[in-house]
């Protein structure tokens, strides 16, 4: 809450709660009878003489504290709605995927006192990767920077630095779990059911449930394990998905409509049209995700004296991108390394059109095709080329959506 200090005629002093929107102040007036409210705001006032002067001069944060959203989104869709947290960034990652994960997020603020405004941290830490810049001019905060995976970050746990030991929960691969949709016919199923793939891999039912799909409608799906055996000697489930691939042999966003997998059970044969894979975290004791709390404050430039102090706070998010480079280095394994933001595999993008009256408007473009009649073109990461009348080449960046 803001305080505004009044001069009393006496010459005493006091001070009102006042409310800020873009930054002027309101101060909260109640009747005598209390019955009713109203907002006044507090900008400026007509004295004796009829000249117009500044009541109140605001030094402040335009924001009441809280959470800072990164304002970097992600381009793609990482299964988080609306997301807005800080994700780590994997060591191993290249420059795309950094670039991507990069953090940022811009504090107004207004300073009346002194034209240089410098910022400290009063108590708190920030995400390790982050920094205040010491001394600004101007009405705008950056704080930005990348955070790098580290036992700074989460515990060691989840990640490895030299002379550090490495206690990664090989375990927490067991709570995967894979979801059969629309399981057809819906009777005769139940907990404890076996079944077999097309493949001939069993696996024994842990939990039978309905779920609403993306037309409202009520279909019926079952779990099962994902990994069986023993961390030592793991045996990873085989099954038919639904999965389209473009001409490049790139994944896509699209599903095909007359897939249908099956599946053998002692009962009779099941089958369904979808899959997805989820991991149950709640027995995993690892964090996966961090607050940073924290106070900044606002001093003078010239005479550092403090202005003004607000609470903040950022979430940091582990990238299990990161943690998987960790496990497989620390077991002298490889795999292919694939980081967000994935472009490579499922993009969509927008190419923005100029209209003849001047106005503006895109044609969406999925899973980097431009369909035009019955013709696909296919952009590349985000360029559609075009063969100009002259005959030379030129490249359009697209807008991603």
């Amino acid at each position: 809450m803001n305080e505004i200090k009044f001069v009393k005629a006496d010459g005493s002093e006091t001070t009102i709660d006042s409310t800020i929107a873009d930054f002027k102040a309101s101060v909260k007036f109640t009747t005598d009878d209390l019955t009713s409210t109203e907002y006044v705001q507090l900008d400026e006032f007509t004295d004796e003489t009829g000249a117009v002067s500044s009541m109140i001069v605001i030094t402040l944060f335009a924001i009441l504290g809280g959470k800072l959203s990164n304002e970097n989104r992600l381009p793609v869709n990482i299964g988080f709605e609306n997301f807005v947290d800080l994700m780590v960034t994997p060591r191993e990652a290249g420059s795309t995927t950094i670039e991507a994960l990069k953090y940022a997020n811009t504090i107004p603020f207004k300073n009346s006192k002194s034209i240089k405004t410098k910022f400290k941290l009063i108590s708190g830490t920030l995400p390790p990767g982050l920094d205040l810049p010491e001394e600004i001019t101007g009405t705008k905060l950056g704080v930005d920077g990348t955070v790098f995976d580290s036992v700074d970050v989460f515990k060691d746990v989840w990640s490895i630095n030299k002379g550090k030991q490495f206690t990664f929960n090989q375990e927490s691969i067991f709570n995967s779990k894979v979801e059969f949709l629309n399981i057809q016919p819906t009777t005769g199923l139940f907990v404890g059911m076996g079944l077999q793939t097309a493949t001939d891999h069993s696996r024994v039912v842990d939990a039978v449930s309905t779920y609403v799909d993306e037309n409202d409608v009520t279909r019926t799906k079952i779990s099962v394990p994902y990994m069986v055996g023993t961390v030592d000697s793991p045996s990873a489930l085989h099954y038919a998905k639904n999965t389209v691939y473009d001409e490049r042999g790139a994944l896509t966003q699209s599903k095909d409509s007359n897939f249908l997998g099956q599946l053998k059970t002692t009962a009779g044969t099941y089958t369904y049209t979808d899959t997805s894979l989820t991991t149950d975290t709640s027995n995993i004791q690892d964090e996966i995700t961090r607050d940073y709390n924290f106070v900044i404050g606002m001093y003078n430039g010239d005479t550092d004296a403090l202005l003004a102090q607000e609470s903040f706070s950022i979430r940091v998010r582990q990238n299990f991108d990161a943690v998987r480079d960790d496990f497989l280095r620390t077991s002298g394994l490889s795999g292919q390394k694939k980081y967000f933001p994935y472009l490579d595999v499922v993009s969509n993008y927008k190419l923005p059109l100029l209209k003849a009256d001047g106005s503006s408007t895109f044609i969406t473009m999925t899973d980097n095709k431009l369909k035009v009649d019955n013709t696909e073109i296919i952009t590349t990461d985000g360029l559609l080329s075009l063969l100009l009348i002259s005959g030379s080449a030129s490249n359009i960046t697209l807008q991603s959506v």
